[in-house]
């Protein structure tokens, strides 16, 4: 540091780029001029340059080597003309010269194409601070974000906080149950927070078709390119369907009855086609609709039989979305139960959301460890009333059990039990033989 005090800085020295040679100026002896037979004609009976020393620069004559002891000095470079620069190896002093070119290929036009150059301008304003303004950017395949500033927002799009774990939402079971109870092990519940399950990419345009329970009429059922899921492919289906008008109303709720769906189970990871079946039964519980999407009048009418709809999956890349191979599903048409085909291979749609199976080590409490000592014996009290209860319905009958424990039923009421039992009367006869009303002992009421 001693030795860099009170001058100026030096410069960095970048080591990429490609290398010149610098050629400079050197003491030179010129040679024989009787060797110089090339002369003009106007050089001729003319005085030829003295046979002494003079400074050149890489001079034309004997470069087959230079002297290895010739040295240089600093001002030769600092003085005009004192050096040249060339690419070509030569004699003279070559010292080495480096321009720093840059070696980013996207920087120099006419070595990449064109779509890969990039602006200096536009980076450098890319890496200005902006207050926290960040220009959003989400994923296609999820509709997540793809860059959090800081911890929070990183586990809040994973769900992996404290407080979207406090609740939970059932996807598939018995909603009565409590989450973690021993009778709720086949329960599947998802978390509270957004799903990041990715959906599935079909690259190009494709489409699958149904037979609808009339005569056989068959509608195609277009999906554009893009990214999917079971709900997705559901939910252009049942479109399909409202705008042919191949649906049912139902007569007390007026809510339309797809008989057509397309379902992914969680429990199984398979893709499932669900034709609901349809009969002359169900033209007192459903309606048809009058007109289609397109105005147009509907003309199906409820079929005569029992029948089911069909799918139909083309011989195209949609196969691989749902697992399914080309063919009609269900092959019969005919069909008095609901009909359920699940997928043969694995499907590329999955679930939109992360399973959650609650089996915590302490089912009877429903919870994972160790409870307090007056949950156990509010337990131990629950059951030993409902043993005693169970026991003395065996002797006694509902209503005994009913007294003793929670939840058991008690028998229905009698028509004694609603009017009550009449007091006995008993009649009165007078000295004469004559019968008279009645009489009732009086009752008591304590």
């Amino acid at each position: 540091m001693s030795e860099l005090l009170n001058r100026n800085e030096r410069p960095l020295i970048s080591w990429k780029g490609k290398t010149f040679q610098q050629i400079t100026s050197s003491i030179r002896k010129n040679g024989n001029p009787s060797k110089y037979t090339n002369m003009a004609n106007n050089r001729v009976f003319k005085a030829t340059p003295l046979k002494h020393y003079r400074r050149e620069i890489a001079s034309a004559y004997d470069m087959s080597h230079c002297n290895v002891r010739t040295s240089t000095r600093i001002q030769e470079f600092d003085m005009p003309n004192g050096y040249i620069v060339t690419s070509k190896k030569g004699c003279g002093l070559a010292n080495t010269l480096d321009f720093t070119i840059t070696s980013n290929t996207s920087d120099r036009p006419g070595l990449c194409s064109t779509s890969c150059v990039l602006s200096p301008a536009d980076n450098a304003r890319r890496r200005v601070r902006s207050s926290g303004n960040i220009k959003k950017q989400y994923n296609p395949a999820n509709n997540a974000a793809t860059y959090y500033t800081d911890n929070r927002q990183y586990l809040e799009s994973r769900v992996k906080t404290f407080g979207q774990n406090q609740y939970n939402y059932i996807r598939q079971g018995d909603p009565t149950l409590t989450p973690g109870d021993s009778l709720s092990v086949s329960n599947v519940y998802a978390g509270n927070g957004t799903t990041n399950c990715k959906k599935y990419r079909i690259p190009m345009d494709t489409s699958f078709s149904y037979v609808w329970i009339d005569a056989g009429t068959t509608v195609t059922v277009d999906v554009s390119a893009g990214y999917y899921d079971a709900g997705d492919l559901n939910s252009i289906l049942h479109s399909k369907l409202a705008y042919k008008g191949h649906y049912y109303i139902q007569n007390n709720s007026k809510v339309k009855v797809m008989l057509l769906n397309i379902v992914y189970n969680t429990s199984k990871r398979v893709v499932e086609l669900q034709t609901l079946h349809t009969g002359p039964s169900d033209s007192s519980k459903y309606t048809v609709p009058t007109q289609d999407g397109n105005n147009n009048l509907v003309t199906w009418t409820v079929p005569s039989t029992n029948v089911v709809p069909q799918f139909i999956i083309n011989n195209n890349i949609f196969q691989s979305a749902i697992g399914f191979s080309a063919g009609t599903y269900p092959s019969s048409k005919s069909s008095v139960v609901d009909v359920v085909t699940t997928s043969k291979f694995s499907p590329g749609v999955t679930s939109r959301y992360q399973p959650v199976y609650y089996k915590p080590n302490n089912p009877q409490f429903a919870q994972q460890g160790a409870v307090s000592a007056g949950a156990l014996t509010s337990r131990v009290r629950y059951d030993s009333i409902t043993n005693s209860s169970a026991s003395y319905k065996k002797a006694y009958g509902t209503s005994v059990a009913n007294a003793l424990a929670y939840g058991v039923p008690e028998n229905g009421y009698t028509i004694k039990d609603k009017i009550g039992y009449p007091n006995k009367c008993y009649p009165v006869f007078t000295k004469e033989g004559l019968m008279k009303n009645a009489r009732c002992p009086p009752v008591n009421h304590f």
